[in-house]
C-alpha cells in the first residue's frame, strides 16, 4: 500500500509540473513580451525558424539569420550585424532619412498644420485596433479604393494636375501592386528555401519596390504642385472658360 501511495504522489507531481509547463506556454503566446529576452552579449547570436516563437514564424522558407527577441539596445546593435533583415531595415531607413532631409524644403507647411496632421494619426492608431488579420486588412481597402477611383478619373482627364504626370500616377500604384504579390507568393523563396535567407528574398524585394512606388508618388505629387502653381494654368482655365461663354447663344443675344 504504501508503495502504490508513493507511485500516486509521484504521478501527481510529475502531472502539476506538466500543469504549469502548459501555462506557462499559454502565457507566453498571449504575452509575447514575456519570451525570454537575451542577454546584450548575445544578441549578435543568430536563430533558425525552429528557434522563433510562433507568432514570429510566418515564413518557413526564410530558415536562417533571425535575430533573437531583445531589448531596445540589442534592436540598435542589430544595426551593426547581419542578418535576414538587415536589407529591408536599411532600403526603408534611407529612404526615411533622404525624405526627412529633402522633403521638408520642398514642401514648407505650416507647422500647425503638420502637427495637427501627426496628431491626428497618431490618434487613428491608437484608437483603431484590428482585432484579427481581416479587420487589418480591410482598413487598407478604402485608401486603395480612393487612390483607384482618382487613377480612374486622371485616365479619362476629368480631373486637373499635370496631364503629362499620368506614367508617375499609374507607376505609384501598378509597383505597389507587384510589391506585395511577390511578398504574398513568397518569392523566390519557396523555390530555394533556405538559400535566399539573408537577401534577394521576397520581403527585400517588396522593400525595394515599395520604396520606388513612394519615389513615383512623391515625383507624380510635385509635379501636380507645380502645375498647380503655373500661373499660366489659370490663364489658359480662364481664357477657355471665357471663350466658350462667349461663344453661346444667350452671350451672343446680350450683345446684340
Amino acid at each position: 500500500m504504501i508503495e502504490i501511495q508513493e507511485r500516486n504522489d509521484d504521478a501527481s507531481a510529475i502531472t502539476a509540473e506538466a500543469d504549469t509547463a502548459v501555462k506557462d506556454n499559454i502565457n507566453e503566446e498571449a504575452d509575447p513580451s514575456s519570451v525570454k529576452s537575451y542577454d546584450d552579449k548575445d544578441s549578435w547570436c543568430l536563430q533558425t525558424w525552429s528557434d522563433m516563437p510562433s507568432h514570429l514564424q510566418f515564413n518557413p522558407h526564410i530558415r536562417t539569420g533571425y535575430r533573437q527577441i531583445t531589448n531596445l539596445k540589442g534592436c540598435i546593435r542589430s544595426l551593426f550585424y547581419i542578418h535576414n533583415e538587415t536589407v529591408n531595415t536599411f532600403t526603408h531607413g534611407l529612404a526615411i532619412l533622404h525624405i526627412l532631409l529633402t522633403i521638408p524644403g520642398l514642401l514648407p507647411w505650416e507647422k500647425g498644420i503638420f502637427f495637427g496632421f501627426i496628431s491626428w494619426c497618431h490618434l487613428i492608431g491608437a484608437a483603431m485596433k484590428a482585432k484579427s488579420p481581416w479587420e487589418r486588412r480591410l482598413c487598407f481597402a478604402p485608401p486603395f479604393m480612393m487612390r483607384m477611383i482618382f487613377l480612374t478619373l486622371r485616365c479619362f482627364h476629368l480631373t486637373g494636375g499635370d496631364p503629362d504626370n499620368l506614367t508617375h500616377i499609374v507607376l505609384q500604384d501598378l509597383v505597389a501592386v507587384i510589391g506585395g504579390a511577390i511578398g504574398a507568393l513568397r518569392i523566390p523563396e519557396k523555390w530555394l528555401p533556405g538559400q535566399v535567407d539573408f537577401i534577394f528574398n521576397s520581403h527585400n524585394i517588396m522593400h525595394v519596390v515599395v520604396v520606388c512606388a513612394v519615389w513615383s508618388m512623391h515625383a507624380a505629387t510635385i509635379r501636380d504642385i507645380k502645375w498647380m502653381m503655373n500661373p499660366d494654368v489659370c490663364l489658359d482655365t480662364s481664357n477657355t472658360s471665357n471663350s466658350s461663354y462667349s461663344s453661346s447663344p444667350a452671350f451672343i443675344h446680350d450683345e446684340l
